[in-house]
């Protein structure tokens, strides 16, 4: 009880939430953007931190400009991107705004970049992309990679004491009440490390079968080119080289 009491006491407006995560990216302080703002330090102090004390919405206009043209939306919570053109793009696909502003700097520096070294790195992270989201349910190795990167497992007593088999919880955070010592995650992460490989070698091989199969393809069809046009071509050149054989003999 006392616990979730604490929680509600720090727990902050959204906000609240939303202006502090910018200060921190931008690595601007309260002081600061108040004096950028106009919204006096005392009053955007008790928005961030007063759950009950709203701001008006020229205010948050105020602070949303002082941020570099933030949607106010964002600020209420109205949507999960800093920018509008940027919201647009996440209730398509579901990225993140980081996600994105990621993503568009990457394709710009594979466009614009004056190294030629960097411009074929980044458009290689661009093509591996796209490449992994085309095909996003062919296998399970985001999932595996989540797992092993991000995953926790716990150790359970089973229901039945004389069962032989310990069964495992996993889960995306550290669940409370269960004890440190029963985190037996590097071990278990092992196996999922194993499933990584073995989804890469599935989709190497993917990629050799359409390989092969557009090679095939393209031999098909030079072979109905050729037959059509290629030894059409291929004749006329011989008639041009028969012609000219003959009047280098009248010289």
């Amino acid at each position: 009880m006392k616990n979730s009491q604490k929680e509600k006491k720090t727990e902050l407006p959204i906000w609240g939430e939303r202006i502090n995560k910018l200060l921190k990216e931008k690595e601007m302080t309260q002081k600061t953007l108040a004096k950028k703002s106009g919204v006096a330090e005392s009053t955007l102090s008790g928005w961030i931190n007063n759950k009950k004390l709203h701001p008006d919405i020229e205010g948050l206009r105020k602070i949303a400009k002082a941020f570099g043209d933030i949607d106010v939306g964002y600020l209420l919570g109205d949507s999960e991107c800093e920018k509008m053109n940027e919201e647009a793009v996440h209730r398509v696909t579901g990225l993140s705004d980081g996600a994105i502003r990621a993503l568009e700097q990457v394709r710009k520096q594979a466009q614009t970049s004056q190294k030629e070294a960097r411009r074929d790195k980044q458009g290689t992270k661009l093509e591996m992309l796209n490449y992994l989201i085309e095909n996003i349910d062919e296998n399970e190795l985001l999932i595996n990679m989540y797992y092993y990167l991000f995953g926790y497992f716990y150790l359970q007593e089973p229901a039945n004491p004389d069962s032989p088999v310990i069964p495992f919880v996993k889960s995306k955070k550290p669940i409370e009440g269960l004890p440190q010592g029963i985190l037996f995650g590097k071990e278990l992460g092992q196996l999922y490390f194993i499933d990584i490989q073995e989804d890469l070698v599935e989709i190497r091989k993917n990629i050799n079968a359409k390989n092969k199969k557009s090679e095939k393809q393209e031999r098909i069809e030079y072979e109905k080119w050729y037959e059509t046009e290629g030894r059409k071509l291929k004749e006329e050149d011989w008639d041009m080289e028969d012609a000219l054989e003959a009047e280098n003999d009248k010289k």
